[in-house]
């Protein structure tokens, strides 16, 4: 999946600076197109059913929260343009996901975001026994 964003020199610029902050809290370099393709491939992952376990599943809904950061610090064009990338994949996550009245992240920054109070339609039996021993399904 090969992300193509037709941005301004501007917004390369405000872009590659929110990025590079997110890359030093997150002490590895992080891409946009790494961040989408990874978020494009969990919701792939989703909707055909979800096999790890609720660690792997915890940290793969990280990828949103990243990407979340970036929409948060970025100027309203640079915002919609990002947003035209991951709105379908945020609806098909929402579309092969169901609501569940707690976090699937125990603690931490972002655990408010909507995507942490859903779990897949889908299980996996790992998956599904995790849910259930810490009291989310």
């Amino acid at each position: 999946m090969t992300v193509k964003i037709s941005l301004s020199p501007e917004e390369r610029n405000v872009l590659q600076q929110i990025l590079l902050i997110q890359s030093q809290r997150a002490k590895h370099p992080i891409t946009l197109h790494q961040l989408i393709n990874d978020w494009a491939r969990f919701v792939i992952t989703v909707e055909r059913g979800y096999e790890d376990s609720i660690y792997e599943y915890a940290n793969d809904l990280s990828t949103r929260d990243l990407i979340q950061a970036i929409l948060d610090k970025a100027p309203s064009r640079l915002r919609g343009k990002l947003l035209a990338w991951i709105e379908p994949w945020d609806r098909r996550f929402f579309a092969s996901t169901k609501p569940v009245d707690k976090s699937v992240r125990s603690s931490g920054e972002g655990d408010a975001a909507p995507w942490h109070a859903r779990v897949p339609i889908h299980l996996g039996v790992e998956l599904e026994e995790d849910f259930r021993s810490e009291g989310i399904l």
